[in-house]
């Protein structure tokens, strides 16, 4: 069946049973949300802005001027310093503090609500462990943080943690580092090639019950872009690599483009890998899910 073209105006591609079939997921704890840095945009720079800055500052040469990846790389040589640009970033997350989770609309906080064993991101910031800990719905939430220790010396049991996440114990693993620990952080070129490497040769890695959660649950990737590099490394090399025929299908939310010849290949495309797009904001399909959350409860 052909994938649904949206026209101007009506964006919005999920239909009533998509929906029923996310919240009867949630439920039953088989969905994991993973979030991108798109879910932060209202309070923290992107990526793309961040590297325009930083290649006017250090003087980048190449045109690809808002490339996150590779401008860190080009600072971390100009500076001679690779670890500068992760404490910049680290400095940026920590000044602009939290979102406000009292805030109904706000992402991290709608998504803490739910009954959910596992969150993942590949976001340095722990807003989503804070929303957990302070969502006032959720006093007996006791919520523990993993970091991927992609970058430990290979004869240490890295992945070999037994992790049980629960709705009660909800588990939020970091899959490319925590500001906290700029060692773990994937940044530059060479972090992402490391962590490709390290990750193909070391089965181990990732523990086993966030392999599970990532082939055997219906993936919420929010924050993501097409071109997000991030967002193309795990559902390519991690998710692909399920048999389609024990895949369940993935929501990914996008701002959808303003050109329609964009916005119908970016659909098509997502067809095509087994993914149902909603297009729209973060904010947007949250307050969405919320209220088919609470009209199912």
């Amino acid at each position: 069946m052909a994938p649904t073209i949206p026209a101007q105006g009506q964006v919005q591609t999920l239909s009533d049973d998509d929906w029923d079939t996310l919240v009867s997921r949630i439920k039953k704890g088989d969905c994991t949300p993973f979030l991108g840095a798109g879910i932060s945009a209202d309070l923290l720079p992107t990526g793309s802005k961040i590297a325009a800055e930083w290649s006017q500052r250090y003087g980048y040469p190449l045109p690809d001027t808002e490339n996150l990846i590779k401008v860190s790389q080009f600072v971390g040589l100009h500076l001679r310093d690779f670890l500068r640009p992760k404490e910049i970033i680290r400095d940026i997350i920590e000044t602009v503090g939290y979102p406000d989770f009292s805030d109904p609309t706000e992402p991290h906080a709608v998504l803490a609500k739910l009954p959910l064993p596992i969150y993942m991101t590949t976001n340095y910031d722990d807003f989503m462990f804070k929303a957990l800990e302070k969502v006032a719905n959720n006093p007996q939430k006791y919520p523990k943080l993993y970091i991927n220790q992609w970058n430990s010396p290979t004869d240490q049991p890295t992945g070999r943690v037994d992790l049980n996440p629960s709705a009660n114990e909800p588990v939020v693993y970091h899959f490319h580092g925590h500001k906290d620990h700029l060692d773990t952080m994937v940044l530059t070129e060479d972090d992402y090639l490391d962590f490709l490497v390290r990750v193909s040769k070391d089965h181990e890695l990732i523990p086993p019950r966030i392999q599970q959660a990532l082939v055997a649950t219906q993936l919420l990737f929010i924050g993501y872009s097409l071109g997000d590099m991030n967002f193309r490394v795990i559902f390519r090399g991690l998710v692909e690599a399920t048999k389609k025929s024990m895949r369940r299908v993935s929501i990914a939310v996008q701002t959808p483009p303003n050109r329609p010849e964009i916005l119908q290949y970016l659909t098509q495309y997502f067809g095509s890998t087994g993914i149902l797009v909603y297009w729209g904001t973060a904010r947007e399909f949250v307050a969405k899910l919320d209220r088919h959350w609470r009209a199912a409860s």
